[in-house]
């Protein structure tokens, strides 16, 4: 039975992860801050990482990784690779380290986010070569991620209750 509910957990996270890519890709649906939108698929990631196993975890990091390869206009695979490792990693320290409450996924939200964009920041703007890091990095990257972040914190609270149902055996919502 817990490979099937495994297994439903997943196809749900399928979803929910074509869905909020959709959302993302509707022009002047979401709020614009500094003329940025929130990546909902980061802040879906996070709260898979807190609730599944790393392999599950590395798998939808490549999944989210591609789709927001396929947003940007960078080469294919860069985000993949990133989230997939993030994901590992922080799957394990989840699995291993941490509870599962609202203040370890505040935490490791703020780090996942951060690590994402300043990797992010490194390989596809200062290695590059671009001019104006420090305009780049605060009015860019920084609301970036803080946008992202509050996102995420949305989103721990939706799939907290999703999935301690899915896990009880029973799915009357």
């Amino acid at each position: 039975m817990n490979k099937k509910q495994t297994t439903f957990r997943c196809i749900i996270y399928i979803i929910e992860a074509v869905f909020l890519h959709v959302i993302s890709q509707i022009p002047h649906f979401l709020p614009t801050v500094v003329g940025h939108k929130p990546n909902l698929l980061l802040a879906l990631l996070i709260t898979i990482v807190l609730f599944e196993s790393n392999r599950i975890c590395a798998i939808f990091g490549l999944v989210c990784g591609f789709l927001i390869d396929t947003n940007l206009d960078v080469f294919v695979g860069f985000h993949a690779i990133l989230l997939c490792i993030l994901s590992y990693v922080f799957g394990a320290i989840y699995n291993s380290y941490l509870q599962r409450n609202f203040i370890s996924y505040f935490v490791v939200s703020m780090l996942f986010i951060s690590i994402f964009y300043h990797a992010q920041f490194l390989f596809l703007y200062v290695f590059a070569g671009y001019g104006d890091v420090y305009y780049a990095y605060v009015f860019h990257y920084i609301s970036c991620m803080l946008y992202c972040w509050l996102f995420s914190q949305i989103f721990y609270f939706f799939n907290s209750v999703l999935n301690s149902k899915l896990r009880k055996n029973y799915l009357s919502f």
